[in-house]
């Protein structure tokens, strides 16, 4: 499996408007990036995300502004370069693994807010790309259930006040649905 090895450059992404790595910087199968805010971790996570998904957009996405030129990151892996040259990825493209905060968003859902009984017992918890795409239909599910849910009371209401309003006796939604039309 190819590894990465050396950032060489990076050029107009994120924090970095040009960056040249350090000849001794080396990278091992576990490397942690640490540092204080603004210092490049999210720069170089997206970069390394951008690289194993093969999405351009990510990096894209991250052009550093008002400066000139082309972005452009340069990667030694398994003693071949990997290049982004502003819009595609040419070379060996590793499988690596970026445990940030968009990891946990793809693949750990807890639940909808946290309450004190949740805290205890991590109650709803799914981890999982597939798990966390599941819950997110559940609740595009149950959101959709409650619209309907109010449609359906405001309708009722309507129902109830125009039969108030025309002296006639209260009746379900239901009795008024199963009422004959007239013409």
């Amino acid at each position: 499996m190819p590894a990465l090895q050396k950032i060489i450059d990076i050029q107009k992404v994120g924090r970095f408007e040009k960056l040249t790595a350090p000849g001794s910087l080396r990278f091992s199968q576990v490397t942690l990036f640490f540092g204080e805010n603004g210092w490049g971790k999210s720069t170089l996570a997206d970069i390394l995300r951008s690289l194993t998904r093969n999405q351009a957009d990510i990096i894209r996405g991250r052009e550093t502004l008002a400066t000139g030129g082309q972005q452009k990151v340069l990667l030694l892996i398994d003693g071949q370069q990997s290049v982004f040259d502003g819009s595609t990825w040419t070379g060996p493209r590793p499988r690596i693994a970026v445990f940030d905060q968009m990891f946990i968003n793809e693949n750990v859902y807890s639940g909808d807010f946290v309450s004190h009984d949740h805290l205890k017992r991590q109650y709803g918890l799914v981890v999982g790309a597939e798990g966390v795409a599941l819950i997110g239909q559940i609740q595009e599910a149950d959101k959709e259930l409650k619209e309907i849910a109010q449609a359906i009371k405001e309708k009722d209401q309507f129902v109830q006040t125009t039969m108030s309003a025309l002296g006639l006796p209260r009746m379900s939604a239901s009795d008024f649905a199963g009422l004959a039309d007239l013409p």
